[in-house]
Formats: structure tokens, sequence, C-alpha cells
């Protein structure tokens, strides 16, 4: 499956209009070749609308996707819709600002942008939701359940994961090669901070950050990932046992 990304010069996002006409080619690119893989490898993907499992773990976004998803929201939902999702974004993110990364993640606290089970943004949400289809509903929920403190399982199927990071990862990467601002920022601080403090997008456009390093994703220790990186290499070896 070929991983060529839409090509990105930075004359091509000198305005408003341009970058979020690039940035939906981007997704419809992703979008396409994810669902050719899963056409191709016949895939049962357990993902259904009003699931909402995995929109309550820790997301943490570059700083072109909170830029699109504000553009979306202020353009596309409706004042009753927007109210209640800057409600939830403020609520979320009160409570994510003082934790640790890991604390963060086992906290599984909801995405401001998940209304009524589904996603208010869907059309418009990020690289990383878009790549991740469970193989299992049941895996799905036991890994993501409060109870659950094991961060290093894979309710996806490994190498529709691993391609889909690989574009992602290679566009991320020609955005920063371009000279504009490519932080991890998480997303409910980040686009409520985003909304209200405005001018993000001329920002961005002229090579600067778009927002303070207050709202940047917290990563997770050196330590805890390697407990993960050992952990998702023991349930490797014992799937390619079992096969």
């Amino acid at each position: 499956m070929s991983t060529q990304i839409p090509a990105l010069q930075p004359d091509n996002l000198r305005t408003a209009t341009h970058f979020n006409d690039h940035m939906r080619e981007w997704y419809d690119f992703l979008d396409t070749r994810i669902n050719a893989y899963i056409k191709k490898e016949m895939l049962a993907v357990a993902c259904s609308k009003g699931c909402g499992t995995c929109c309550h773990i820790k997301l943490d976004v570059n700083a072109h996707e909170i830029l699109y998803l504000v553009h979306y929201v202020q353009s596309k939902l409706s004042p009753e819709m927007l109210h209640r999702v800057i409600n939830d974004l403020r609520a979320s993110a009160e409570a994510i600002a003082p934790l640790s990364a890991r604390d963060h993640f086992l906290g599984r606290y909801k995405c401001g942008f998940l209304q009524d089970k589904c996603c208010a943004i869907h059309p418009a949400r990020p690289a990383m939701c878009r790549k991740f289809n469970s193989t299992s509903l049941e895996k799905c929920r036991q890994v993501f359940s409060p109870d659950s403190s094991d961060l290093s399982q894979r309710p996806e199927d490994k190498d529709l994961d691993d391609i889909a990071s690989d574009m992602i990862n290679n566009f991320d990467d020609g955005i920063k090669r371009a000279g504009y601002d490519s932080t991890l920022y998480e997303i409910n601080q980040a686009v409520l901070l985003a909304l209200e403090s405005g001018g993000c997008l001329e920002r961005w456009l002229a090579g600067k950050k778009i927002l303070p390093d207050r709202v940047k994703a917290k990563q997770f220790s050196t330590e805890t990932c390697e407990r993960i990186k050992k952990r998702r290499d023991e349930l490797l070896a014992l799937s390619i046992t079992k096969k």
C-alpha cells in the first residue's frame, strides 16, 4: 500500500483557505489508504457509532490538527452544540491539567468532543482517531476500562496501525520541515485555549508556536515507556507462538 502523502510546500499554505483545503486532502488520503487496507485484508472492524470506548483516553495532537478542529467547530457546529462542547472541553481540561501523563491515561477522562456517545467533530477528527480501528470490542472494553492499568495492549490490527502511524509521522515531519509548529498538545486544553485566545492560525502561518507550553502534551516517563515496550514485545511473541 502506497504511503506517499500529499505534497506539502510552504507556498501551498499561505491562507486559511489553503490550510483547510490541505488538511481535508490529507485526511481523505489517510482514510482512503486505511479503508483500502481493511478491505484488502478483510478485517472485521468492531467500531460502530455510539460506542465511544476509546474516547476516554489520553489524546495528544499536533498544532495543525488543533487549528483544523478550531476551524471545524467554529464553522460547522450549531451554537447549542458549540456551547456543550466548550463546557465539556473546559471540564476535562481542568481535571487533566495537574495530572502526570500516566495519571491522565489511567483516569479515563472523556474527550470534550464526545456528545451523546457520538463524536461531534467526526469529519474533522484527528489522524490518531482515524487510524484506530478495533478488531475486538471485548478487548477494547477490557483495555480502556477504568480498572485497566495495562498501557501495552493493542485492540487494533498491528500491521494497519504500523502502516497508518508511518503515514501520520511522515505528514507531521513534512509540516515540521516546512517550518511550521508541529508541537504535540493535549486536545482538550489546547482546543479550548485556541478558541478563547484566537490568532492561532496567523501565528502558525508565520512559523510561530500557536499556544503556550502549559498545554503541551505530557510524556510518559522513560521507565513507563520501557515497561510498555517490554509488555508489547511479550504480547507479540505470544501471538506468534499461538499462530
